[in-house]
């Protein structure tokens, strides 16, 4: 009915004028701050230049969650191998869906053997 939508307008509305201040450009003069605003602004890739030398940060794109979790697992041994100051305590990683996760991560990160792999 008429009511019915416009009520929907109206949630909608404060909906995203609440939303509005929560997306806010990033001030830092980082490369991770360049990736945030260039997101929040649908800017596309090339528009982001060279990345830096360094590899803080690094997006791969994988067909599923057991694929990035390879993917990880490879990238922090390389880090590890590459820098020998570098300790796990060093090194946060965040998931999403930790349930869904878990056994994946059991089955990836546990075929390290014990004979140095860090």
């Amino acid at each position: 009915t008429q009511a019915q939508l416009h009520m929907l307008h109206e949630l909608t509305e404060s909906a995203a004028l609440g939303d509005a201040s929560r997306f806010v450009e990033n001030p830092a003069p980082t490369w991770l701050a360049r990736v945030q605003n260039a997101i929040l602004e649908l800017q596309p890739e090339a528009e982001l230049g060279v990345p830096p030398a360094e590899r803080g940060i690094e997006v791969h794109v994988c067909h599923s969650l057991a694929r990035q979790l390879e993917v990880l697992h490879d990238r922090l041994l390389a880090w590890f191998d590459a820098d020998p100051s570098l300790q796990p305590s060093d090194v946060l990683v965040a998931v999403a869906d930790l349930a869904a996760a878990g056994p994946l991560i059991d089955a990836v990160f546990g075929t390290a053997g014990a004979g140095g792999a860090r």
